[in-house]
């Protein structure tokens, strides 16, 4: 008999929750909402690292020791040249643009004679290489001649340009006009710009 009660218990249980259940399925329920906002800051960027370098002292250097000329009358450095310039370029969607610069010091004095002087326009670079991903640089000549106090292009990108930097940069010398002695500078640097 309490068997008897306890089934009829709990079909009675059953009962109120088919019903319960059919009843809140004809009900309409409106939906919550909440606004919110983003702002994202995507800016230019121009970032470069050089990798392969010589040193000399601590310093980053490329170095000719008893310079012979072999390509077009210049002559790579002996330094572990060329280097590895890697790093990021963005420019602006519109309007935007992008360079990498190789900048020169004035002309480099001798160190034996007062009156040596090497000339900076006896440098060359060449930029170049595949190894970018994204958007694709459009690379100054081979043989570039550097200018004293001055910058000369590597490479340049144009508006909504988004790259991964891997490429080669070598410098040359062309020494046939410079009298024998040791010209030593540190005053070249290479700069990455983006708008």
């Amino acid at each position: 008999m309490k068997s008897l009660h306890r089934f009829a218990a709990i079909c009675s249980l059953l009962g109120v929750t088919l019903m319960s259940a059919s009843q809140d399925a004809g009900a309409t329920t409106a939906p919550s909402q909440k606004s919110f906002g983003v702002f994202v800051s995507v800016g230019t960027t121009a970032t470069i690292a050089l990798n392969g370098y010589s040193t000399l002292n601590g310093v980053p250097t490329f170095i000719w020791n008893g310079v012979k000329a072999s390509m077009q009358n210049y002559a790579l450095a002996q330094s572990g040249d060329p280097l590895t310039v890697t790093g990021g370029i963005r420019t602006s969607p519109s309007g935007g643009a992008a360079s990498i610069m190789v900048m020169s010091p004035a002309n480099i004095g001798g160190q034996n004679k007062v009156n040596n002087t090497l000339a900076i326009n006896e440098f060359a670079i060449t930029c170049s290489g595949a190894g970018n991903s994204g958007t694709p640089a459009n690379y100054a000549p081979a043989l570039t001649k550097l200018k004293a106090g001055t910058t000369a292009p590597c490479a340049t990108w144009g508006a909504a340009a988004t790259s991964r930097l891997n490429f080669s940069f070598a410098l040359y010398l062309q020494t046939q006009n410079s009298p024998q002695d040791i010209y030593k500078s540190n005053g070249f640097s290479i700069i990455a710009t983006a708008t």
